[in-house]
């Protein structure tokens, strides 16, 4: 029996889960963003400004379609366990994510950023499949050149 269009199975879901390093390394990046600032709204303002910053860089490797699709599939991605997300969507001409300030009201700040970060970490894990982890890595370098964010970075 087939599966319905769209309905990825389980198992190829998990696969594209990031890995520690990718998760510690879109936690860097919005720490950094933020200044330090782990409130709701620091967070949501420094996805905003990472987004902005991957979009810009990232044209001459992915194009921004490319790189708006790997971020909505991101979003879609940890939607489920995220569900205050809902609602965000990926403007496709910018490469923004729209609706997040407005999908963290009454939301626990552990929660939203538990879940920006899963975002961003999805990212970077689709990135790294899309275009592999060294150019991958390498673009974080050139983006964000301060070696304070990578000097323990696996």
């Amino acid at each position: 029996m087939r599966k319905p269009h769209g309905i990825a199975p389980r198992k190829a879901i998990e696969i594209l889960r990031p890995t520690p390093a990718q998760r510690d390394r879109a936690m860097r990046l919005l720490l950094h963003e933020a200044r330090g600032d782990e409130g709701a709204e620091a967070m949501a303002a420094a996805a905003e400004r990472v987004c902005q910053r991957l979009s810009l860089h990232s044209a001459r490797v992915l194009g921004v379609d490319t790189f708006s699709a790997l971020l909505a599939r991101s979003l879609t991605l940890v939607k489920p366990d995220f569900p205050f997300l809902e609602a965000v969507t990926v403007d496709p001409s910018q490469g923004r994510l729209m609706g997040l300030r407005e999908s963290l009201q009454e939301q626990a700040t552990s929660q939203v950023a538990d879940g920006i970060v899963a975002v961003v970490a999805t990212f970077l894990a689709l990135l790294a499949t899309f275009i592999g982890e060294e150019l991958s890595l390498s673009l974080l370098v050139d983006v964000w050149a301060e070696g304070s964010l990578w000097s323990d970075a696996s």
